[in-house]
This record gives C-alpha cells, structure tokens and sequence, in this order.
C-alpha cells in the first residue's frame, strides 16, 4: 500500500479520517535512570538534573546513591553570588552566608577585593577591584580558582571566555582595550 493511501482510513460511514499518531515511547523507569547515573561523574550528573524535574527528584529521592560522592568532595557545590555595591544602599546590602566546610579551596573572601567580569560554563572571572591587571578564573562546581598571568593588554573592554570545555577544565579568555589590542588566556597553554 502507498503512503498516501495509508494516510486515509476510510470510516464505516464512508468519510475519511486521519489516523491517530502513534502514542510515545515509554519513558525510561527511574531505577534504571539512577543505574545510569551512578556510572557518571558529579558534573554531569549535576547538568542532568538541572534539565529534568524527574531526573531531580530521582537524585534526591536517593541519597545513599550520591551522597557519599557529595561527602569526597566538599566544595562540589560552592556557589558564587555577587552584588555591586552602591555607597548608597551599603546598609541595604545583605550577605549570603554558607556554612563552613571542610576542603574549602575557594577564597569567598577574594569576593570582597574583586568583581566579577565574565562567565561561562560554570567559570567566572573575577578581576581585583583596584589593581586590574590580577585576574583570576573560578569554577563554581570544583571551587577552584586560579590566577592569570599579568596582562599586557589594560582589558578597557569587558573579558570574554571563548570556549569552556564540557567538565570546565579547560578555557580561553580574551582581553581587549580602547586601541583594540587583545590578548587571549589559554588555561592549555598556560599563558
């Protein structure tokens, strides 16, 4: 039989109609989800339930699973959290606290002296208040920061992080001024 022809089935009234779609596929049972998952690494068991509501409440649901991944790696789920602060609403500002934690390795105090200028994929860079030219990139999911080697390019143009690999391992950041002279960061290459 033909495509066309099959589109039409003819009712016992002698009108045709179309038939109905074929009904979606079963969705994947949540043991076998969270047999799934226990294979993966944290990040990217973290991206997964970000995008599902399902896949979240699986993870929740079972601790024992996950939790002693969480346990191994205290600063797993650092969060970054800024404000500009204006001398005008300085009493108005409140902080946001965390409880402290072993294995820390992000400074929350570098968060005071420096503000943040790009982001991507789970980094940001945070450039000293004062002094421009010491940059440092941070990855809110490890909690670790590292320091970029001075600029030889002011950086008058807002920094932008051009590629971030999947796991935030790797990155490129480009630095330009008002004489459009840039300078890119290679986390690979180290300069």
């Amino acid at each position: 039989m033909s495509p066309a022809k099959r589109r039409h089935v003819r009712a016992s009234d002698g009108t045709t109609v179309e038939p109905l779609p074929p009904p979606p596929p079963p969705p994947v049972p949540v043991d076998l989800l969270l047999e799934i998952f226990a294979r993966l690494d944290v990040a990217t068991i973290i991206r997964c339930a970000a995008t599902s509501k399902t896949v979240r409440r699986a993870i929740l649901d079972s601790p024992a699973a996950f939790g002693r991944r969480v346990e191994a790696n205290g600063a797993l789920l650092l969060g970054v959290s800024y404000a500009f602060l204006d001398s005008r609403y300085l009493n108005a500002v409140s902080s946001v606290g965390q409880a402290p934690r072993q294995n820390l390795r992000f400074d929350a105090g570098v968060l005071m002296s420096a503000e943040p200028v790009a982001s991507r994929g789970g980094l940001t860079v945070l450039r000293h208040r004062l002094n421009y030219h010491h940059v440092r990139v941070c990855n809110a999911l490890t909690g670790r920061a590292s320091w970029l080697p001075p600029s030889h390019v002011s950086g008058d143009y807002p920094h932008a992080l051009l590629a971030v690999d999947d796991a935030g391992r790797s990155f490129q950041l480009l630095v330009a001024d008002v004489s459009l002279r840039t300078q890119v960061f290679s986390s690979d290459a180290g300069q």
